[in-house]
């Protein structure tokens, strides 16, 4: 596939003034990969055929509207001895042992110190329970108060 700056190179009409040409760049860049999207393939009849694994193209009459015939397609191009495999972009996985350790630390760090917060509210409760059972009042008792 053979594709003209025409395709990938577009004027931008809102910056440019009379004295002034300005053009933006149609590819952009993905986490997976650089995307040629429907700006540059315009020109283009793009047939996916998933049973067979395959991307077709074809070129389309809208390519007749370029000023230049800057649009064509060759191939169809077999290389027996090239694993295709190798040449698939492949994204690089991030280390993340370093910030599971630190996970790891900063929660033990919050038992340490949710550990004795625990006990003293048991403590508590423990000491209420035992002074609402004490409260019942016997003659040794009533003659103290």
């Amino acid at each position: 596939v053979r594709v003209g700056p025409q395709q990938y190179l577009r004027a931008v009409e809102d910056v440019a003034s009379m004295l002034d040409d300005c053009y933006k760049f149609a590819i952009s860049q993905s986490s997976t990969g650089t995307v040629i999207g429907a700006v540059v393939m315009e020109g283009f009849y793009v047939v996916f055929d998933r049973a067979h694994k395959r991307v077709g193209f074809a070129v389309s009459r809208c390519s007749e509207h370029f000023s230049s015939p800057t649009v064509s397609v060759s191939g169809p191009f077999v290389l027996p001895d090239v694993n295709m495999a190798e040449c698939a972009y492949s994204a690089a996985r991030p280390d993340e042992t370093a910030l599971l350790t630190v996970a790891y630390v900063m929660a033990a760090i919050c038992a340490l110190f949710m550990l004795p917060v625990c006990l003293l509210t048991l403590q508590g409760q423990c000491g209420r329970c035992r002074r609402r059972a004490g409260d019942e009042l016997t003659d040794d008792t009533s003659l103290l108060k």
